[in-house]
């Protein structure tokens, strides 16, 4: 059978599910039509995301770029509340965080002590086995793990590899203050 020729009423009522589910299945079941298109885009896509990788070709990840770096990724993603005392960056990409937290260490002269990791997960999910997972990408002992944020799953999305919501936290209100003045003098100067 091909995807286009199903009916999903008549599937639905066969299998005892609702309409829209079964249009949800369906949608992931190419097409001879689809199947051209999806691996052109697939290609377009990759040497799209190529194109300017050789920018980074001669890049040095000295302490000044770094700190710039990691300034722009804390302006952009980090907690920056007048009254927060610490360095807070949450986001579910662990490509981002990681590279945060590196970043961070190579600005700057850390007290690995004052780190702390704060998860949100979801409840199907095995909090023990993220923590480890977490714990190992960042270089963060277990014991600086807070009690995670479980949610219900609504069930409308599912993102493959979903490793839950990772939220990094340093304790030094000078750093967080130096980044937050790197990132509004880039802002400055980006307008000029």
């Amino acid at each position: 059978m091909i995807a286009d020729k199903l009916n999903p009423q008549e599937i639905g009522h066969y299998l005892g599910v609702d309409e829209l589910v079964v249009n949800k299945w369906l949608a992931k079941v190419p097409t001879p039509q689809t199947s051209g298109l999806i691996r052109n885009n697939a290609e377009r896509r990759t040497k799209l995301i190529n194109t300017d990788k050789s920018l980074l070709k001669n890049f040095s990840f000295n302490i000044e770029n770094s700190r710039l770096l990691c300034a722009i990724l804390y302006g952009c993603e980090g907690a920056k509340y007048p009254s927060s005392n610490i360095v807070s960056l949450t986001n579910s990409d662990p490509g981002l965080i990681s590279s945060f937290v590196n970043l961070m260490r190579h600005s700057y002269s850390l007290d690995e002590s004052k780190w702390r990791v704060v998860m949100q997960i979801h409840s199907d999910q095995d909090f023990v086995l993220l923590r480890k997972y977490w714990g190992e990408l960042l270089k963060i002992n277990k014991k600086y793990f807070y009690k995670p944020t479980v949610t219900v799953s609504s069930g409308k999305k599912h993102r493959n590899g979903y490793v839950g919501t990772c939220s990094v936290r340093y304790s030094d209100y000078r750093i967080q203050l130096r980044l937050i003045g790197i990132f509004n003098e880039f802002l400055r100067k980006s307008v000029e």
